[in-house]
């Protein structure tokens, strides 16, 4: 009688071999190359193995599983290209999806972080459990204001504003942003320039056609900045 061999996705073998600590840390380190096999890198999160053509799997990279979302690791490239303080701040996260940003935020020593989002049930269960943490779930930024618990925490300015929005300009965040800003505080917005440039401007995968179109996209957002 054959014995039965056991298949199954990439990252749910990760996850059994103690390699990520959950599917979806599993496939952020599939995706960004971190793992190997021998020397083969393997990078399709669903492609299906058995555990024999795994033996020896590694990551290589551990850097991803410094947050809950690979966010944190681009607010913290952007902290440190920016020199911005983060201790002791009061900041706002606004589309803080996962909790990303907001977990950076916190091991930083922020000494509160406001999050809210669109979605529901999408924050990462360890932040609720930090006292410097709140979050508020399908609230979208032109609403915000009338959601009485959020609107006292917004009443009490932020030193920094941070946000990850999609599917929007940041234009439009903007000028609600000022509103809950202090008067010494500072933006920081990550900026997806297909949001922020006419559709003649991509091409059919969403991509920027040309590279002087990321210079209009950085003159637009500096002169609404300023205005």
């Amino acid at each position: 009688m054959s014995r039965r061999v056991l298949h199954k996705r990439l990252d749910q073998w990760l996850v059994e071999l103690h390699l990520a600590p959950s599917k979806t840390k599993a496939k952020d380190l599939i995706l960004s190359g971190a793992v190997i096999c021998g020397e083969k890198k393997l990078t399709k999160p669903g492609a299906v193995y058995a555990q024999e053509e795994i033996q020896g799997v590694q990551v290589i990279d551990t850097q991803i599983l410094k947050y809950v979302s690979r966010a944190g690791l681009k607010l913290e490239g952007a902290v440190k290209h920016s020199r911005l303080t983060i201790a002791g701040k009061k900041i706002l996260d606004v589309g803080s999806s996962t909790g990303g940003f907001s977990d950076f935020l916190l091991q930083n020593d922020a000494s509160l972080v406001v999050g809210f989002d669109v979605g529901q049930d999408q924050i990462h269960p360890s932040l609720l459990k930090n006292s410097r943490f709140k979050n508020f779930a399908g609230v979208h930024f032109n609403q915000a204001d009338e959601q009485p618990e959020l609107k006292e925490y917004l009443a009490q300015k932020f030193d920094l504003i941070v946000a990850d929005v999609s599917f929007i300009s940041v234009t439009k965040l903007l000028p609600f942003a000022r509103n809950w800003l202090a008067a010494e505080g500072q933006l920081l917005f990550l900026v997806k320039p297909q949001f922020e440039l006419s559709p003649d401007k991509l091409n059919k995968k969403g991509i920027v056609k040309k590279a002087e179109y990321y210079q209009e996209v950085e003159h637009k957002l500096r002169t609404q900045a300023a205005s």
